[in-house]
């Protein structure tokens, strides 16, 4: 029963989020750290900056897209 409590992770998307902060923090790789936020939210600072992005994960396929960016839409909802 307290499985049904525990947050989803979206471990799958920081490989994108790496990609993403690379350009974005003009920084390398090896020097930015990336932390899960609650929300689906994932945390990438290095070299003095740091973004926020937003993760929707359906299993390993995620899309990803920066916090103050527009927001992400759901699998099943049409597009306006």
């Amino acid at each position: 029963m307290l499985g049904a409590c525990v947050p989803a992770t979206h471990k799958a998307a920081i490989p994108q989020v790496r990609v993403l902060a690379e350009e974005e923090l003009d920084c390398g790789p090896d020097e930015i750290r990336i932390s899960e936020e609650l929300g689906g939210r994932l945390l990438a600072v290095g070299c003095g900056r740091k973004q926020l992005y937003d993760a929707r994960c359906d299993g390993v396929k995620c899309l990803v897209t920066k916090a103050d960016g527009p927001a992400l839409g759901w699998r099943d909802r049409p597009d306006p």
